[in-house]
This record gives C-alpha cells, sequence and structure tokens, in this order.
C-alpha cells in the first residue's frame, strides 16, 4: 500500500468515528423522543383510570448503553484529535520530541483503563486500547527511525524499501503520520533488527566520512616547513620541524589503518565506487581509502629520502664550495643541481601533497645513490 492510500485509509477510519459519533447522537434523540411519547402513554392510562399503566424499563436500558456507547466514541474522536495533532507534524521537527507520541498513548491509556475497571468496556474502549498499545510497542522501532545520521539511501531503504511508503515521500516531505499509517509494518520484529543496522550502517559511514574528510583536508592544506640556508652569498631553501611532519604523517597513515578495519570502510576504497553512492562526499574525497593509503606511502619514502639527501647535503656543499675534495667536485655537482633543483620546486609549492614534489621520488633516490659515492669517495 502506497503512502497515499495508507493515509487515505486513516481519513476513512476517522470519518466513520465521526460519523458513529452523530449516529450516536441522533440515537440519544430518538430515544429521548421515545421516552416523551411512553411517559405521554402513561399519563393517558393514568387520565382514563386504568389500573395498571405501561412499564417501559427497556428503555432505560438502551439509554444506559446508549450513553455508554456515545461516551466511547466521544472519547475516540477526542483521542483521534489530538493524534491527527501529532500525525500533522513533519518528522525533521518531530523527531526531536519522539516521546510525545509515546506520552499520547501512555495519557489515553490511563483514561480507557479507568473505563474498563468501571465496567464500561465496550468495543469502542477495547478497539482504542488495542490501538495505544500498538503505539506504545512501536516506540522502540521509531526511536531507532530517527534518521540523524541517515542520507538518502538510508531513508529509501527504509521508507520504500520496508514500509512500502511512495516514491515521492521523502525525509522532506516525511510526517509523522506515514509512520502511523505503516504501524503494521513498524511493529515487525524484523524491521526492529533492520533500523538498529541501518542506523549502525549510518553511524559508521559517518565516522569514514570525517575521517576521510580530515585526511582530505590535511592532504590539501599540510605544507613542508622551510628555512633559508646561506653559503657564499648563495641561498638555498630547506625544510625544517623534519619531527613535526613525520609524526603527522604517522598519525595519518595509523588513521587510515584504523579506517580499514571498519566493515563500512570498503564503500570508500575507490573512486568507482564512490560514483555509485548519491551522498558521496567533495570529488577529493574520492581519491581515498587505496588511494591515500598509496599517496602517503609514496610521500613517506620521498620524505625520508629528502631528509637522508639534505642532511648529507648540508654537510658536503661547504666542503665542495671551499674547494675541498677536487676529484669528486663533478659529481657532487650534479647532486647540488639536483636538490637545488628539488628545493626551488618546494619553494613554489610547499604542500605535502603537491603532484609535482612526489613525482621527484625517483630523483630523491638516485640523488641518495649520487650522495652517498661523493661522501664514500
Amino acid at each position: 500500500m502506497t503512502s497515499t492510500s495508507q493515509l487515505a485509509a486513516s481519513s476513512r477510519d476517522r470519518l466513520i468515528t465521526f460519523d458513529n459519533f452523530l449516529f450516536g447522537t441522533r440515537w440519544k434523540a430518538q430515544l429521548q423522543d421515545f421516552k416523551d411519547r411512553a411517559d405521554e402513554l402513561v399519563e393517558h392510562f393514568v387520565s382514563f383510570n386504568m389500573p395498571v399503566p405501561p412499564r417501559f424499563d427497556g428503555l432505560s436500558v438502551i439509554e444506559l448503553e446508549i450513553t455508554m456507547s456515545s461516551t466511547s466514541w466521544s472519547l475516540l474522536r477526542d483521542y483521534l484529535s489530538e493524534l491527527d495533532l501529532l500525525e500533522k507534524q513533519d518528522w525533521i521537527s518531530f523527531r526531536g520530541n519522539m516521546h510525545l507520541l509515546h506520552d499520547l498513548a501512555m495519557s489515553w491509556s490511563d483514561k480507557v483503563k479507568e473505563r474498563i475497571v468501571a465496567g464500561q468496556a465496550d468495543a469502542v474502549m477495547l478497539h482504542l486500547s488495542s490501538q495505544l498499545e500498538r503505539i506504545k510497542a512501536a516506540a522502540t522501532t521509531l526511536k531507532y527511525c530517527h534518521g540523524k545520521d541517515f542520507k538518502d539511501e538510508h531513508w529509501s531503504a527504509l521508507l520504500q524499501g520496508k514500509l512500502g511508503l511512495g516514491k515521492e515521500i521523502r525525509l522532506e516531505s516525511l510526517t509523522v503520520g506515514h509512520f502511523v499509517a505503516a504501524l503494521d509494518k513498524v511493529l515487525e520484529p524484523a524491521l526492529l533488527v533492520f533500523v538498529k543496522e541501518l542506523q549502525a550502517q549510518a553511524q559508521g559511514e559517518v565516522l569514514v566520512r570525517d575521517a576521510l574528510q580530515e585526511l582530505s583536508v590535511w592532504s590539501q592544506t599540510a605544507e613542508l616547513s622551510l628555512v633559508e640556508y646561506k653559503e657564499q652569498g648563495r641561498k638555498t631553501m630547506l625544510v625544517k620541524d623534519w619531527g613535526r611532519m613525520f609524526l603527522d604523517l604517522g598519525d595519518k597513515q595509523s588513521l587510515l589503518s584504523s579506517l580499514k578495519e571498519s566493515q563500512f570502510y570498503r564503500a570508500f576504497e575507490s573512486i568507482g565506487k564512490w560514483s555509485n553512492i548519491a551522498y558521496a562526499i567533495p570529488h577529493t574525497i574520492a581519491n581515498s581509502g587505496a588511494s591515500y593509503e598509496t599517496k602517503m606511502s609514496n610521500l613517506d619514502f620521498v620524505l625520508h629520502a629528502l631528509n637522508t639527501v639534505q642532511r648529507k647535503w648540508v654537510y658536503l656543499e661547504p666542503i665542495f664550495a671551499r674547494g675541498g675534495l677536487p676529484n669528486e667536485s663533478k659529481r657532487f655537482r650534479g647532486v647540488d643541481e639536483d636538490f637545488r633543483e628539488i628545493m626551488c620546486l618546494v619553494e613554489v609549492d610547499q604542500k605535502l601533497f603537491s603532484t609535482a614534489f612526489l613525482e621527484w621520488a625517483l630523483w630523491f633516490h638516485a640523488s641518495i645513490i649520487r650522495a652517498s659515492q661523493v661522501q664514500s669517495g
């Protein structure tokens, strides 16, 4: 049943209730007419000195039944009026006060119990009592339908997949009435299991998404810290704060490692999978998962290589600048040119994840070998 027909059925139920209430009012009027006619007959018997006036004991029984029935229908009408006010509320606003639906059921349950204890347990009160118990029983499942962390696909799985609501019903148009109209499905034990798992999935994906967002921001903003180095009037930029940089990188690698242990991580592993996720965070984060792992592994290698080259360059540059080791000067000039060209690139773009910077990994490796040969020579 679609949401439209469900709500229509709910409206028809209310019309039947109001019709029955009006019938009860008409029954009272008809009963009063019968009572007036009975009184008139009794008066006639008396006026004609007839020995035994007629008795209309059945009218008293009927009056009692109509009064009790009318009171029950009146209570049901008042209950449905209060319920209708809640059903009209949009789910986004209502879910922060979800206790109101349970409170309504509890309050009316007390009223119904009072009538049942007083011996006024007619069909209407028994029906109302059953409906109130259903609403109270649905409270646990509805709590997990809060949906604070739900994205579009989570809502679709719940509303269309499980509750059978129409495709036009989205979070923006969802009301309390949609859940009340689908109360039979809400009360199914399988749905409680489903929404618990759905909430756990949504919350888990939020944690993964937030962590990947953190990695994305860090990859876009983290920069090398530079300091100017001068030797015989020649300026070269060098990297400083190596300890902090390696610590930050290690923290982010640990973060990614912990994310990989999450059962919800697979959806974020590759761009191809991200393309099918409707709630995808910015495209920069689509290069996540395995892509981040590769980038950070490359960055770790590049930084350690650069650290090694820089330390050896700082040690050797003053020696060759003052004419030392003339037999190795030609080989050192090659290392010196490579290193200074790399540092010029770094000075222009100091971001850790600079594409140009990461592409110099092979150069760093070659420079390490040459620097080692120069120092050992």
